[in-house]
């Protein structure tokens, strides 16, 4: 073969794959992937920077924060939950597992109280470096929990993000913001970070699931109900004696109310982040709310500028292209419908949405060939592909979920 032949093929391959990247690239999906993670960011600045604010007015109350949050986010969910499948239904899915969300919302008020907590003993640079343990922990638990698999591409990613959130402590190294009368080897501070770092790993993975098999009003309606309880006994315990101890005057109370919205925002896209997008790519988003809160804060509190900062976000958002060219598969999670007992619903495009209550079959979409594909979830997971057209009404589906696992017809 000539080598004119040779410089033709490179030629045509190069242009085959970059027409491939650049399809993927102008995928609206992909756009909402990068576009709901850094509104996450943003919001996540928010809370940090109305935190900090909170604390040049010597108010340090991080549960009774949270607190408050909790409380507006189940005035809003629990009671529309209530609204949406009624009392009977709300009390029994809480009877049948209601503590899977207690256990979530114990891990998730926890983990931000350690993480908060450990600002009082180590330096806010090991708080950011050892924060990013949240990611392998996800990662791992995402492979073995939720069966998701990743690609050479998804660790790439992951390495760019990483290195990108790195730089931004090296920044902060290099710029002494953090270092006035802070101990940066301290251990327990450390120990703090790290165990709200796993917490909040296994807390991402827990909601992740929950959401991908009860739907994300469930999820908000019942978690913080939960959370509410737990986050304001603490509140009480631990924070008595710091609510009466605080001055309020305007300021204050524009600081509070500022960050009880943004975390209320956050915790209320986050489940509808994690249904669309993923835990893996949310927490690799939320990678650059560093980056957000470094140039708020040098206008705000007289941070100093370094290069780095733009270096780090510049590595992240790679990380996360990469990270997103080829999303991760995992066929055994359907999505779900947004209440849990619909049948038989039809929307515009003709796609039929069958959710039993039991878990007994889910119908999860119809490709354009029209092909449809039912997912059974009982003890055993079985897929069956099948024409549109073969099912006139939801019982042809029952009979055909029923006769692939031998059941009687209900």
């Amino acid at each position: 073969m000539s080598i004119e032949c040779l410089k033709v093929l490179h030629f045509d391959c190069c242009l085959h794959h970059g027409k491939r990247f650049a399809n993927i690239i102008c995928q609206r999906s992909f756009f909402m992937v990068i576009g709901i993670g850094q509104l996450l960011s943003i919001l996540i600045c928010g809370t940090a920077v109305t935190s900090g604010l909170l604390q040049e007015e010597s108010v340090s109350i991080p549960t009774g924060q949270s607190f408050f949050a909790y409380v507006l986010l189940s005035v809003t969910f629990t009671f529309w939950l209530f609204w949406s499948i009624g009392r009977k239904s709300v009390l029994g899915l809480i009877k049948d597992h209601g503590w899977k969300y207690f256990v979530l919302a114990l891990l998730d008020v926890e983990a931000n109280y350690l993480v908060v907590k450990a600002y009082q003993f180590t330096s806010v640079t090991s708080v950011q470096l050892l924060d990013c343990v949240t990611i392998p922990t996800v990662l791992v638990l995402s492979r073995c929990l939720l069966r998701i698999r990743y690609r050479c591409s998804h660790l790439v990613g992951v390495v760019f993000c990483l290195i990108g959130a790195s730089s931004l402590v090296l920044a902060d190294h290099l710029t002494e913001k953090y270092q006035d009368g802070e101990s940066s080897s301290n251990v327990l501070g450390n120990m703090l970070v790290l165990s709200g770092a796993v917490l909040y790993g296994i807390s991402n993975v827990g909601q992740e699931m929950m959401v991908s098999r009860y739907g994300t009003l469930e999820y908000l309606g019942t978690y913080s109900f939960f959370a509410c309880f737990i986050s304001g006994t603490q509140f009480v315990i631990l924070e008595r004696e710091d609510v009466l101890a605080i001055k309020f005057c305007l300021r204050v109370v524009l600081y509070l109310v500022g960050f009880v919205l943004c975390l209320y925002l956050l915790m209320a896209l986050m489940s509808y982040a994690m249904l669309k997008i993923g835990a893996m790519a949310v927490n690799l988003n939320l990678l650059s709310s560093d980056f957000f809160s470094l140039i708020v804060g040098i206008f705000v509190f007289r941070y100093k500028f370094h290069f780095l900062y733009f270096i780090s976000f510049v590595l992240i958002i790679v990380g996360l292209i990469v990270y997103n060219l080829w999303p991760p598969r995992n066929d055994d999670i359907c999505p779900p419908t947004e209440t849990q007992g619909a049948l038989d619903k039809t929307g515009a495009d003709g796609e039929e949405t069958v959710n039993k209550t039991s878990d007994d079959f889910r119908l999860c979409s119809t490709n354009e060939t029209g092909n449809t594909a039912v997912a059974i979830e009982t003890e055993q997971s079985v897929m069956i592909s099948c024409n549109r057209s073969t099912f006139q009404s939801s019982d042809d589906i029952r009979e055909t979920v029923a006769s692939s696992r031998h059941l009687p017809v209900k």
